[in-house]
Parts: structure tokens; C-alpha cells; sequence
């Protein structure tokens, strides 16, 4: 099974109530190879630039691409990486270097754009769903594991080696985020259930906490297709389809601001048809939103203001389905 076929899969599983978290935790369980084994070279130019850019895995080579960041958006991404690097879904940043939530094998690439040398990190826990880094560098990756409860793979800062943190509230992970202060947020289903929503691990003076976790009382999900936190004001920011990517309101943007509950959340549609991920620049004044065409054929990235969702320009070409941006702000 190639990339190419990421998008029906996600058409299939939207009638089974797994709306964002089948582009990653169905397809984990599949136990099906997503694109031809990677191998790693340095031949790629490095085409990186010290302007602002968007970056992107295209969904179908496997390969970094990036497109300059305009406020017109753009239509032909350039390569940072060789076809067949990447593997998986979830992408984040710090600095000059990615991390990717690699599924075969199971394990976090980082990959240095401008040099183009890459460090794996293993992960024993799961299938990488998702991808989020602290603001001080530690790592949180969600993982799907087939037949049990989702975890969370915890990388403390400059560690290569991780901690498995079980929550209760935790089923089947589709996304995680961290806040300034170290809290990890895992979104995704409930054991046993369909019912969607967030759950918090908090940190505490020894790290992470997943004992203490508990869930947020915030608006009902229509379908997790994004999580992130913003690094400037801590607002948590959810992504879902409420219409169930056939038809309706989807792409629908959701803004808590702490304490993270249900009657301060404030709402925008940022997406088009069927919402897959978001990401902001570095100083949060823009949101990028992966979305689909109608036949869920073909993926493009939709540029928002933020926090308002104004539309802004849309890039395409590149058949993205994991995003982030460089620069950009911790935590990612």
C-alpha cells in the first residue's frame, strides 16, 4: 500500500465515527506498509532558506517539501528530502531540525533540513500517530497500539530513549499537543467508545504525570481532526468535521483559553471539505489547515488568519497530509 491511497482510506473510515484519527491510527492497524522502504542521502541540494516556509510530507512520495510562506499561498513545493524518508503522520519543528512520527518502523525521525542528516529515536510503545514538542524540547508522540489503549511516547529533553505514559481516559489516540507549562493533551476516543474529546497528562515536578490525567469538559467533537496549543497565549486549539467530510460544516476551529472549558470556547470554520491537521507560524498571526477536494482525492494546505480564520491564500502540488512550519515558536 502506497501514500496514494491515504485518502479513500480516510473517506472509509469517516462512516465509522474515526474521522482525522483513521489517517493514522486505522492505517496502523492495518499492519500494511505505507510507501517503499526509505533510504537515506544526503544528494538532495539544500533548498531551505532563511525566509519563513512551509513544510509538508508529501503524502504519496514519502518525501519533505516546503513551499515560501506568501500571503497568495503557493503552487509548486520544492524538495528538501529524497522520495520514500517518511513514513507515517505528524510533523513538528524546532529550529533548523523536523521531528516526524514515523510508522515503519515505529520510531521519531529528526531530520536537519539544512544539513540533511537525520537521528532515530525508537519507539517500542505503538504506531506514531502524532507528534508535538515542548518548550523545552521534550518529545510527546501519541501512539495507536491494534487491540489495546493508546499511549503517549515521552522523550524528555535530549533523551533518545522513552517513557510510555497509560492513561485511563486514553483509547485511540489521533492527536497530541504540549502547553508552555509541560501539560501533554491527547486527543482521540474514549475505551471502548465512539465519544471523542480531550484528555490532559499534567506535569509535574518530576515530569509528566499520566496517573493524575483527567478529561476536559470542552464542546463535543464531530470527528478529532487536529490539536495544537498556542505558544503566546496557551489557547488550546481543537480541529474537527462535524459533517463528517460528506458534506456540511467541516474544518470547524475551536479556541479555549485556560482554564480549558466548554462555555469559553470560541468557534471558526478554516476548513472546505474534509480537515486533516493545523499548524501556526511562528509568531501565531497565521494558522495553516491541511484539507481535500470532494472526491478526497487530492489534499492542499488552506492558509487562516489567527485566531480569526480569514481566509488567506491556499498552497498546493504537493499532496500534503503532515505539516509545520520553520521558523516557528515551542511548543509545536
Amino acid at each position: 500500500m502506497r501514500f496514494t491511497s491515504f485518502l479513500p482510506l480516510i473517506a472509509s473510515c469517516m462512516a465509522a465515527l474515526t474521522i482525522a484519527g483513521c489517517s493514522a491510527s486505522t492505517l496502523a492497524s492495518s499492519g500494511q506498509q505505507l510507501v517503499s522502504p526509505r533510504t537515506v542521502t544526503n544528494s538532495v541540494a539544500s533548498n531551505a532558506q532563511s525566509n519563513p516556509e512551509l513544510l509538508a510530507i508529501n503524502s504519496t512520495t514519502g518525501a519533505l517539501e516546503f513551499w515560501p510562506l506568501s500571503s497568495s499561498g503557493g503552487k509548486h513545493p520544492q524538495a528538501l528530502s529524497q522520495p520514500g524518508v517518511f513514513d507515517g503522520f505528524g510533523l513538528a519543528a524546532f529550529g533548523s531540525v523536523v521531528a516526524f512520527a514515523n510508522q515503519y518502523p515505529a520510531e521519531v525521525i529528526e531530520f536537519n533540513v539544512q544539513t540533511k542528516t537525520e537521528r532515530t529515536l525508537p519507539d517500542p510503545y505503538g504506531k506514531p500517530v502524532d507528534i508535538a514538542i515542548g518548550a523545552d524540547r521534550s518529545i510527546s508522540v501519541a501512539d495507536f497500539v491494534s487491540g489495546s489503549s493508546g499511549n503517549v511516547a515521552y522523550y524528555p529533553p535530549g533523551s533518545q530513549r522513552a517513557t510510555e505514559l497509560s492513561c485511563q481516559f486514553v483509547g485511540d489516540p489521533t492527536q497530541v499537543a504540549v502547553d508552555n507549562e509541560g501539560d501533554i493533551f491527547v486527543n482521540g476516543y474514549s475505551p471502548g467508545q465512539n465519544n471523542a474529546g480531550v484528555v490532559e497528562i499534567p506535569d509535574g515536578p518530576n515530569g509528566p504525570e499520566p496517573k493524575n490525567c483527567f478529561r476536559l469538559n470542552l464542546r463535543a467533537e464531530g470527528g478529532p481532526a487536529g490539536l495544537i496549543v498556542d505558544p503566546k497565549t496557551d489557547d488550546l486549539v481543537t480541529l474537527d468535521n462535524p459533517g463528517g467530510c460528506a458534506g456540511g460544516i467541516n474544518g470547524r476551529m475551536t479556541i479555549y483559553p485556560k482554564p480549558y472549558e466548554r462555555r469559553t470556547g470560541i468557534t471558526h470554520h478554516v476548513g472546505i471539505n474534509c480537515s486533516l491537521g493545523l499548524r501556526l507560524n511562528a509568531d501565531s498571526t497565521v494558522v495553516f489547515v491541511v484539507d481535500t477536494d470532494f472526491s478526497l482525492g487530492n489534499s492542499f494546505v488552506l492558509q487562516r488568519t489567527f485566531p480569526d480564520g480569514i481566509p488567506m491564500g491556499r498552497y498546493e502540488g504537493g499532496e500534503p497530509s503532515s505539516i509545520t512550519t520553520i521558523p516557528n515558536t515551542l511548543p509545536d
